[in-house]
């Protein structure tokens, strides 16, 4: 018996089932077709009119700047930012994942340009993958948030399907990791974009989409051409690009706010904007900006031992070593760490040839660090193990006798 006529012997439906609808573009009354199965958009408004009104100087800073803060060093050449944002059909970076709308976006002057370009059907990625080319190829610097880690792996595999190449631009500003830099790892609500936008921009989304549903909605639109927020992903993606061009310029304005002392009421941002200027190489820079909290009250103790460990090293580069014991004692008496005591020990003997106080600390370990503490690492256990038995009297041992013979050289002379 064929299929229709057991469907109809029990009651079901004859016939094949109905085609689904083909897509229409009638949803998306301003994107225009650039070829088979690709959309595009293009908008310019001024930067005023931006989510967060952009501040046109702050723009104007040099790229060296957001290279200081993206740790890439102090000399980045200038040059034109490109900013990228992608909506897609999954979370993997893996082939099976789908960006199906591309967010561009770059300012001009004081006008902001933003481009988004639609896949209405899989069979136009080929076209896509070229127009993205194009553009990248204008651009020296590419800004992201979190593209290092999605986007652009996601990209790069797209180009690779299309047997191209993705263009490896001069430097990828990635602005999680940027102001992950600036901020406290506890950072209330997290370092979401969105929650960036709120706390710091004072710019909270109205009705915005949930990430979580925008691949569901194209599928229906592409499966059935059934529309269930169609136009709110494309303003998601708007919002998106327009949110990272306001958070690369407050970082930017940040940074030089901090370094003019224009905006210096925030213990926090100037000992972390310290500790980038000295990951770039620009100790002495640093040093002037942390070296006056060294006698302020630091609240937070994440922020006290940053800024210890940090003026620790620019001292010891400096050879000012007792300044640098002085940074070293603080944080193994503030964090009892059995890793600092022994870096301690070390800069005593080694450095500053103290032997007194080398045997003085040692004396005092029993009191300072605390070996009942669970060793859940293999370095801690190593650490544990050199601050007694046989190995801490073999070190004191050996310090008295350097102090022995010091002593006896003295006397000599």
């Amino acid at each position: 018996m064929k299929a229709a006529a057991r469907l109809k012997l029990y009651g079901g439906v004859t016939g094949s089932a109905p085609e689904a609808p083909a897509p229409s573009v009638k949803e998306l009354p301003e994107f225009l077709p650039l070829s088979s199965g690709l959309l595009h958009r293009q908008v310019e408004l001024p930067l005023q009119q931006n989510i967060v009104p952009l501040p046109y100087d702050a723009l104007q800073l040099p790229t060296a700047v957001m290279g200081m803060l993206d740790l890439a060093g102090p000399g980045l050449p200038a040059g034109d930012v490109l900013f990228l944002d992608t909506e897609t059909t999954g979370l993997s970076i893996g082939t099976g994942t789908l960006p199906f709308l591309i967010g561009l976006a770059w300012w001009h002057e004081e006008r902001l340009t933003i481009r988004q370009l639609f896949l209405s059907s899989p069979g136009g990625e080929a076209a896509l993958v070229k127009e993205m080319d194009a553009l990248f190829s204008r651009f020296p610097y590419l800004c992201t948030f979190n593209g290092k880690s999605y986007d652009v792996p996601l990209i790069r595999n797209r180009f690779a399907l299309q047997r191209s190449t993705m263009k490896v631009f001069a430097h990828h500003f990635d602005l999680l990791h940027i102001w992950k830099r600036l901020l406290p790892r506890d950072y209330p609500g997290g370092f979401k974009q969105k929650n960036l936008e709120t706390t710091l921009l004072r710019a909270p989304r109205i009705d915005d989409i949930d990430g979580a549903a925008i691949p569901g909605i194209y599928f229906d639109w592409i499966k059935y051409g059934v529309d269930n927020g169609l136009t709110q992903i494309i303003r998601h993606n708007e919002l998106d690009m327009q949110g990272m061009i306001a958070l690369y310029a407050e970082a930017a304005a940040l940074f030089e706010q901090n370094l003019s002392a224009k905006k210096k009421d925030n213990p926090s941002t100037r000992i972390r904007i310290g500790r980038i200027l000295f990951r770039n190489h620009q100790g002495r820079e640093a040093l002037a900006l942390l070296e006056p909290l060294l006698n302020e009250t630091i609240e937070r103790a994440d922020d006290e031992r940053i800024l210890l460990t940090t003026l620790y090293r620019i001292y010891s580069r400096l050879d000012r070593n007792e300044e640098a014991a002085f940074c070293l004692d603080r944080l193994v008496r503030r964090d009892r760490s059995p890793f600092e005591m022994l870096l301690l020990l070390r800069f005593l003997e080694y450095r500053l040839l103290d032997f007194d106080a080398a045997l003085k600390l040692i004396d005092e370990i029993p009191a300072i660090i605390d070996f009942t503490e669970p060793a859940l690492t293999v370095g801690r256990v190593r650490a544990v193990g050199l601050l007694r038995g046989e190995p801490l009297e073999r070190r004191r041992a050996r310090i008295r006798k350097k102090l022995a013979t010091d002593e006896a050289n003295r006397n000599r002379t």
